[in-house]
């Protein structure tokens, strides 16, 4: 039975990366709803499904994707900083500060030191989103 798990996950895996690295939106958002119902603890789907989402347009869908993708993947900042970006679009500033601290501050190390600058142009997004808002 767990051959069989791997197997799915593996097809499904590979059709949603697939999907997504063609600009097949729609079909990687499918592929990705699929395998956070398959394996719901597994942040990297959750993050392809909320990426998916936001490539459609879709940022209700996108955030909240986002969002769990931060429960499973707590030191990671792309979850925190897209959460924030389509939080900001949704009109939910204070959401969107807080998360994109929290990207700020993970992507000071090492690891995703790459990130960094990502991170400051959805953080100049958020100020001009909230700033348009008022």
């Amino acid at each position: 039975m767990q051959q069989q798990s791997d197997a799915t996950e593996l097809l499904l895996h590979h059709y949603a990366y697939s999907c997504y690295n063609q600009g097949q939106w729609q079909k990687a958002t499918f592929a990705f709803r699929q395998l956070v119902e398959l394996f719901p603890t597994k942040g990297n789907y959750w993050y392809g499904l909320g990426a998916s989402s936001m490539l459609r347009g879709n940022d209700e869908d996108a955030a909240h994707a986002f969002q769990i993708a931060c429960m499973y993947q707590e030191n990671d900042p792309r979850p925190y900083a897209h959460w924030a970006e389509c939080s900001a679009r949704l009109g939910r500033t204070d959401i969107a500060k807080t998360a994109i601290a929290h990207a700020e501050k993970m992507a000071q190390s090492e690891e995703f030191a790459s990130f960094l600058g990502q991170v400051q142009v959805i953080k100049e997004r958020i100020v001009e989103v909230s700033y348009a808002r008022h």
